[in-house]
């Protein structure tokens, strides 16, 4: 922001040279003209519907995505097996015709689970800023990284999973979400025992051309209906409009920004769960 600074001449006794400046702590106001909504509530529930039910990112398919990426390679192209080696930042071509840039790295570490320090958190993280290309030309681009992790208990035994999805992830090879690209910051936990068992999704994602910010609870006991939380939709226009699911119903009222209800909307989030069956399945 440039501030202009007017000059006034005359001396400092000239009566004629009080100035009145104006308070430069205060900036413009700036209205913005309210954009007229492109959805209604049934609008919005069948495309977020749509979306849902393609699945879901998991930042332990992504995980799989990567290794499965590398291991296309050769032992000079990347030339690492869990990362670009770095001599090859600048780019390389393996004999298979996989081409691989850029830099990925990967990491795991052990450490006491900060919600029960007498359970251990056992981490995986793939990150960098690179791009492959398989031999057809499509392309898997990451900037920034994908995190799993198990918490074990006594003899090992998975009590909860936890991931993060940060940054922007694209394979077009994919048959999955991710042949799209997939941005934000989004944290998941899955644990519980029996049919107790939850999903918890915090934080903002865009995926398939879907904006939304997360701060839903899922259960097992509601049929992976949210029990608590809610979910923010960008729509076309550009507003955000809020879900707030009656517990373990799946069903709730849209509010637009000025909180005007636009209408009943439900959500099967079925297909949600169904991207984490994998973490389920382990738990006891």
């Amino acid at each position: 922001m440039i501030w202009l600074l007017a000059c006034v001449g005359g001396t400092p006794d000239d009566s004629q040279s009080n100035v009145q400046l104006q308070d430069s702590a205060s900036l413009p106001s700036l209205e913005r003209p309210d954009a007229e909504l492109a959805w209604a509530a049934t609008d919005a529930e069948q495309a977020v519907q749509g979306i849902l039910n393609q699945g879901f990112p998991s930042p332990w398919v992504g995980m799989d995505l990567y290794f499965y990426a590398l291991g296309q390679g050769d032992a000079s192209c990347p030339g690492m097996a869990a990362q670009i080696a770095p001599h090859n930042l600048q780019g390389c071509q393996a004999d298979t015709g996989w081409y691989y840039s850029g830099m990925s790295r990967f990491g795991g570490e052990m450490r006491p689970w900060d919600q029960d320090t007498t359970l251990i958190l056992e981490t995986e993280q793939a990150f960098g800023d690179f791009s492959f290309r398989d031999p057809t030309g499509q392309s898997f681009e990451c900037g920034g990284h994908q995190e799993t992790g198990v918490v074990l208990g006594e003899a090992k035994v998975p009590l909860a999973f936890v991931g993060e999805h940060k940054g922007s992830y694209l394979w077009q090879g994919h048959e999955g979400v991710y042949r799209e690209n997939v941005s934000g910051q989004l944290q998941v936990q899955v644990d519980g025992s029996g049919s107790e068992r939850r999903i918890q999704l915090s934080g903002a994602l865009e995926y398939l051309a879907q904006s939304m910010h997360s701060t839903l609870s899922l259960s097992e006991a509601c049929g992976w209906a949210p029990e608590s939380g809610t979910l923010q939709l960008r729509e076309p226009s550009g507003a955000w409009l809020t879900w707030t699911p009656q517990e373990c119903t799946g069903c709730g009222p849209l509010l637009d920004e000025q909180e005007q209800d636009l209408g009943q909307v439900c959500l099967d989030l079925g297909p949600v769960a169904a991207s984490f069956q994998k973490q389920l399945d382990q738990l006891p």
